[in-house]
């Protein structure tokens, strides 16, 4: 891209301060009690919000938002179910930029539409967000700004050990029958090699006979 194509003139300099900043980051992880060590504790983010439901491309999920500095914010989303994937859910992993309000928001649409883009739409209750896939495969959303508050939800601790607490006997089972089955087909393949060691030396002794 040469110097000045966008938003800026030819010295270099901004013509309009940029309009659009980060409002979060959506990560997959497939462990919720791991994942939730490693922010609060190892790296000290505070819980801010936490939030279940159903229904996320057809798993029970549950989301842990963390804070950053200047307002940013780091959404862990565990699906019930997920094991490491390139592409774990629809919107994950997505990378989220803020705008001012919904009129904003209904212009960035038509203008993404206008090049080419398909725009799906969320209801947040708070927030209002579009999504979009980039030529790269990545997604993308812009969202209303949040309602800045620096107070943390004062459930969302028990929110997550809830849902770790419900969904954990599933997981050792599945965990446990995975296992099983490693276990069975080794000892299959193990019985396989064997009986073909011992034909192979049956037909080597009555060839020496």
């Amino acid at each position: 891209m040469r110097a000045g194509s966008i938003g800026e003139d030819y010295s270099g300099v901004m013509k309009t301060q940029p309009s659009l900043r980060f409002d979060h980051v959506a990560v997959p992880v497939h462990d919720a009690k791991s994942a939730y060590q490693l922010f609060a504790d190892t790296l000290g983010l505070p819980l801010i919000a936490a939030h279940t439901g159903d229904d996320w491309d057809g798993a029970p999920w549950l989301m842990m938002i963390f804070g950053l500095a200047q307002d940013g914010q780091v959404a862990l989303c565990v699906r019930h179910g997920a094991r490491k994937s390139r592409q774990p859910a629809i919107d994950l992993p997505h990378f989220a930029l803020t705008t001012t309000g919904k009129t904003q928001l209904a212009a960035w649409e038509r203008k993404l539409k206008g090049a080419g883009f398909a725009i799906r739409q969320e209801d947040h209750g708070d927030q209002q967000s579009i999504y979009f896939d980039d030529r790269s495969g990545l997604t993308w959303e812009i969202t209303t700004a949040r309602k800045e508050s620096t107070a943390a939800d004062p459930d969302a601790r028990s929110t997550v050990d809830e849902w770790i607490a419900s969904h954990r006997y599933s997981h050792m089972a599945r965990s446990a029958a995975a296992a099983s089955t490693r276990t069975f087909v080794l000892a299959s393949k193990a019985r396989k090699a064997a009986s073909r060691a011992g034909g192979h030396a049956r037909c080597s002794k009555r060839a020496s006979s």
